[in-house]
């Protein structure tokens, strides 16, 4: 009897953890489910990203829509001189965006007159849930950075994860951030501002992403930009990491990490290099490029090194070429109209080196 009371007791504590441990598990199924998801999309991710096969020829962007006129639905101001415009498109996905519809921020320059011209700045944002184009005024204080700049500052909306490209394999609707950018955006500005349109009068920066954007536009369309600049920008494909990176959030939006730049399977060595802005630094011979860089944490090295890669690339091309870190800033005293710079990935930075290249982009646009 004393045997099969012990027995008992053993059953009982055992039986009790087992229900307990279930029902912990009960409680958190959805945290391991999402780990088991993460780690799952984590490991397809580092697999595309890992040896792309050769391929004698890049994929091509899918078919434009037909690009008609940018219809403007609505406008909120932000700032003193700061608007945002609400507008329609069929050249992206609205929902991508905040609020289910794209926007483009404008920004005039203190004294603006209508009745002279303008050289015109664009500013393009990185990629993150809830990115927008607003985010230059509420974070990085553009009104304050460009304050000595006397030119038009448009800021343009890329969604949360648009990389600045027309995607190969969009799905079911248009995802031609591209198209819409240069020949949606840029027409209408020029035709609803007093603005010089000429390349030697319009400019391009962006913050991450968005410098791998600025770079990208400048290669492409000379005939649209002068000069362009990259805060913290991802401008090299060559490191495994780094295209990892660019998958990774393709992954997360349309469960494919092919679907930027590969046929929906695959992503090969000409599909990278036809998009890696280190391997076209050729159109910017002649062209003023800024690069600024940190080093706070390994992520902003990573993109500091991928920066150097292209910053080397373009020398080499005859692109006047002045690379920057946040630390030569700060040790200079230099303005830092958003804050504190920490020398990491962040808007606080990317604020100061806007604040720093407008004197010398204002001279740019001012060359006599």
């Amino acid at each position: 009897m004393v045997n099969m009371a012990r027995r008992w007791r053993r059953w009982a504590v055992v039986t009790t953890a087992v229900v307990g441990v279930l029902a912990v598990v009960a409680l958190n199924w959805g945290r391991i489910r999402e780990a088991v998801n993460d780690r799952a999309a984590s490991s397809a991710v580092s697999e595309a990203a890992r040896s792309p096969e050769a391929a004698e020829s890049a994929m091509d962007p899918a078919p434009v829509p037909e690009i008609g006129e940018l219809t403007v639905t609505g406008e909120q101001s932000l700032g003193e001189r700061s608007t945002r415009y609400r507008v329609e498109t069929d050249l992206i996905p609205a929902e991508e965006t905040d609020g289910g519809q794209p926007s483009v921020v404008v920004t005039l320059p203190e004294d603006y007159d209508e009745s002279r011209d303008y050289p015109v700045l664009y500013l393009l944002a990185g990629t993150a849930e809830g990115e927008t184009p607003a985010k230059w005024v509420d974070k990085a204080a553009v009104e304050d950075a460009t304050a000595d700049l006397d030119a038009i500052v448009v800021s343009v909306d890329d969604g949360s994860y648009g990389w600045y490209s027309d995607w190969t394999v969009p799905g079911d609707s248009a995802r031609a951030w591209r198209s819409f950018h240069l020949e949606q955006v840029v027409p209408w500005v020029d035709s609803t501002f007093p603005t010089i349109d000429d390349p030697q009068s319009r400019a391009i920066a962006g913050a991450s992403a968005g410098g791998f954007g600025a770079m990208t536009y400048a290669e492409q369309r000379p005939d649209l930009f002068g000069s362009a600049a990259s805060f913290s920008g991802l401008l090299s494909f060559d490191a495994q990491a780094d295209r990892e990176l660019v998958m990774g959030e393709v992954y997360g939006l349309t469960g494919s990490a092919h679907d930027l730049f590969g046929n929906g399977e695959r992503t090969t060595q000409a599909d990278w290099a036809a998009n890696d802005p280190s391997k076209h630094t050729e159109a910017l011979k002649g062209t003023p490029v800024r690069v600024y860089t940190g080093s706070a944490d390994d992520f902003e090295s990573r993109l500091a090194s991928t920066s150097e890669t292209f910053a080397r690339a373009a020398e080499d091309s005859g692109a006047e070429v002045t690379v920057t870190t946040y630390g030569d800033l700060n040790d200079a005293g230099a303005e830092t109209p958003a804050g504190t710079c920490g020398e990491g990935h962040e808007w606080t930075c990317w604020s100061m080196a806007l604040k720093d290249w407008a004197s010398d982009l204002q001279a740019q646009f001012d060359p006599e």
